[in-house]
């Protein structure tokens, strides 16, 4: 299937930022590289946080998120109809749960998607895609992952978040020793920073609906750039030759597809040529990427946003729609479907 004419379908808010705007061909040879699955949507970071808060970076790209899992949805039924095949994963870091409690008090999921009717939306839509989930460092225990997984493989494709890359100072890998103390060092500074916050609102210094948070881009800027090999972190192409060396000869995946770093990059030649890595990028900090990967292509992807203008006016909209109040917990949709395959 063409990635182009089968998943993009004219949709003129989906561009192919990875490979100078064109899909990466899959060799013949390793076909069919998903099985009995035909398009693979893989979605990386998102990051969601109460959405008043002003550490919450999601928010920017909401709306692109609703717009990008209603393409997703029709596509779905779309192929369905025709005895084709579509299988959604999301690689983890879906919530902030690292950051402080809002207003004190530590945030649940529920708390996250009850915090704004979009966000609401969004979650009910994703589970209507029913997804493979990834867990990663940012949300490793939360309610919502009841059946998620360190890593996954379908057909010869293998996903994971990719944490393992980094140690205890990074303060992004569990399955480091000195991962609490690192830890207690973040959420410590953070908290500091929370107050240093409600003292900027208090005299005027930060809008209410301002992001404030060291160390990560705003979201309200737009980013799009793909990265190319001198930008890209290194130790996470090392945790993932590492990986591909660990499976034995014949069942080493032909494509790997990793985020954790929030920097869209795809090698065509990694392992020597006999597989093909993707960095799917963030859905967060001013970006809207995803990898997509059929039988014969795999690419890098971003849904565009809309122009300032339309965000700034969708955002006034939104704050005058009061929030959900959590009585009817939004994993329900999530817990039926455990419900029924149980």
């Amino acid at each position: 299937m063409s990635i182009k004419q089968d998943f993009i379908r004219g949709n003129p808010r989906i561009e192919i930022i990875s490979h100078h705007g064109r899909p990466v061909e899959i060799p013949q040879a390793w076909r069919p590289v998903l099985g009995d699955t035909d398009i693979l949507v893989a979605i990386p970071d998102m990051h969601m946080y109460h959405y008043d808060s002003n550490l919450d970076n999601f928010r920017y790209g909401a709306e692109t998120m609703q717009d990008f899992l209603h393409h997703l949805q029709g596509l779905k039924q779309n192929l369905a109809g025709h005895g084709r095949r579509m299988q959604v994963a999301q690689l983890g870091d879906m919530f902030e749960l690292r950051f402080p409690g809002y207003n004190g008090k530590p945030l649940s999921v529920d708390q996250i998607a009850g915090s704004h009717p979009t966000y609401r939306s969004i979650l009910q839509a994703l589970w209507s895609l029913d997804p493979i989930l990834i867990y990663g460092n940012h949300d490793l225990k939360h309610d919502a992952h009841k059946e998620s997984r360190f890593s996954a493989r379908i057909g010869s494709v293998y996903l994971e978040h990719g944490y393992g890359a980094d140690n205890w100072y990074n303060f992004s890998n569990p399955g480091k020793r000195l991962f609490g103390a690192g830890m207690f060092c973040f959420r410590s500074f953070r908290r500091i920073e929370a107050n240093i916050c409600r003292l900027a609102l208090a005299t005027g210094y930060l809008r209410k609906d301002q992001f404030f948070a060291t160390g990560i881009c705003s979201g309200e800027q737009t980013r799009g750039n793909i990265t190319d090999y001198a930008q890209y972190q290194h130790r996470q192409l090392k945790h993932f030759r590492k990986v591909y060396r660990e499976f034995e000869a014949d069942q080493r995946p032909r494509i790997i597809i990793g985020a954790h770093t929030h920097r869209p990059y795809l090698d065509p030649h990694f392992g020597n040529g006999q597989s093909i890595f993707v960095d799917a990028g963030a859905f967060t900090d001013g970006r809207s990427d995803f990898a997509v990967v059929t039988n014969e292509e795999v690419a890098i992807c971003r849904y565009r946003r809309q122009p300032v203008a339309t965000r700034v006016a969708a955002a006034r909209e939104h704050r005058r729609v009061a929030p959900t109040t959590a009585t009817e917990p939004v994993m329900a949709a999530y817990d039926a479907r455990m419900t029924s395959e149980s």
